[in-house]
């Protein structure tokens, strides 16, 4: 494809979104001069911050600066503004991979409606593989859609997302192109049709109810309720709130400027981590943050920050660990002792489990002037235990629940 070749193309793209510069591949490398892994997708990632607003457009003389600029540049159409994309995946099986085929999994769901899609503009990979990037127009209720159910190798790029378009070079050396008849200079750009659309509404969660959407606090509460999302990591070692919020003032609240959700769910992802996937401690100490209080911040809706805290607690992963390595226990003074004390604080919940805290906490909500001598002078008096409860115990109890306190 010679270079007037590729920025027709490129030009005729605007009609499917603003557009915006990727890096190119260059001598069969990404220009960012990065290998390939499972993080990085050579030709496929922007030139600098911005892409989705004040670096995209459907300007012609700013995409011919940039092709000027940029002679081996890739370029993307973002999504959700003109239209929204049905990415169909082919490739064969590796060691590590299994194979996918997005046509075939169309092709099946077509035949199990008895219906086909209208034909529409449509763009063939670079690959080489056979996959394809379907246009559509933006539908209605877009949020509340996601890729159909039951496939893995149909992707759904809906709102504010980037799609490589033709013009650009893919990893393989070949270009994208649009299929023979599928351009936008020869098609109009169709509609999803309602049996697809029907497969790709997002079924109605259970965990949050719609009478508290409205309202921050009862949200909250439903959610400290409900408890943690099914499949999230188990919870860690608890450390005190003072702790984690001085890790998590390191951490930037706005780490994608021009993506307010993009930064605040890398918030709440790395406020996962540092609490050790401790629920309690987690809402408590995102609902107390600045970043819900930040002059631009979209937070405010319940619905915006229950979707935002439940899918960043579920897919963080990892948890914060001391970088200090313990001592082994074969080589520790009592392995048995230490194996259970560690034992014990990797499984410390914040929720009492004793009778006698219970009641340390219970009777200090209920009278918080007495001191430490004197609710245990009154849990004794009651007689409900069968051990004395002496001040260092209710001592104790004070530190390590500070956030029931």
């Amino acid at each position: 494809m010679t270079p007037g070749e590729r920025l027709k193309n490129i030009l005729l793209s605007t009609t499917l979104g603003p557009i915006t510069p990727f890096f190119g591949i260059s001598n069969g490398n990404c220009e960012c001069g990065r290998p390939p892994s499972d993080k990085h997708k050579p030709g496929k990632h922007p030139r600098a911050g911005g892409w989705q607003g004040k670096n995209a457009t459907t300007d012609h003389a700013t995409i011919r600066q940039w092709f000027g600029q940029y002679p081996d540049a890739n370029f993307a159409a973002i999504t959700g503004i003109d239209t929204v994309v049905l990415d169909l995946d082919v490739r064969p099986s590796t060691p590590s991979k299994p194979a996918k085929d997005g046509i075939a999994e169309l092709a099946h769901l077509e035949s199990m409606a008895g219906q086909r899609i209208s034909p529409t503009v449509t763009v063939l990979s670079g690959s080489g593989t056979g996959a394809k990037h379907l246009y559509f127009t933006v539908p209605q209720n877009l949020l509340q859609l996601q890729k159909p159910k039951g496939t893995t190798a149909i992707d759904f790029q809906r709102s504010r997302q980037a799609v490589i378009v033709p013009g650009s070079r893919h990893l393989s050396g070949q270009f994208y192109t649009f299929a023979p008849g599928l351009s936008p200079a020869e098609i109009q750009i169709a509609d999803l049709p309602d049996w697809l659309l029907a497969l790709m509404r997002k079924t109605a969660t259970t965990r949050t109810t719609t009478g508290t959407l409205n309202d921050i606090r009862t949200l909250f509460d439903d959610l400290l309720k409900i408890g943690p999302p099914p499949g999230s990591t188990p919870p860690g070692r608890l450390r005190s709130d003072d702790i984690v919020r001085r890790k998590m003032a390191t951490v930037p609240m706005r780490l994608y400027p021009d993506n307010r959700s993009f930064s605040d769910s890398h918030w709440a992802w790395t406020l996962a981590r540092n609490t050790c996937h401790h629920w309690d401690q987690y809402l408590r100490l995102w609902e107390s943050s600045e970043i819900r209080r930040l002059p631009d911040t979209k937070c405010g809706r319940a619905s915006y920050e229950a979707d935002i805290l439940e899918k960043a607690f579920l897919a963080q992963k990892q948890q914060w660990k001391s970088k200090f390595t313990q001592r082994p226990l074969e080589k520790t003074a009592n392995p048995a002792i230490a194996k259970f004390i560690r034992k014990q604080a990797a499984t410390h919940r914040e929720v009492p489990r004793s009778p006698i805290t219970k009641a340390v906490l219970q009777l200090h909500n209920q009278k918080p002037g007495l001191d430490d001598n004197g609710i245990a002078r009154t849990l004794n008096l009651t007689g409900h235990f069968s051990r004395t409860v002496t001040r260092e115990n209710v001592k104790r109890i004070r530190y390590a629940y500070q956030h029931l306190w």
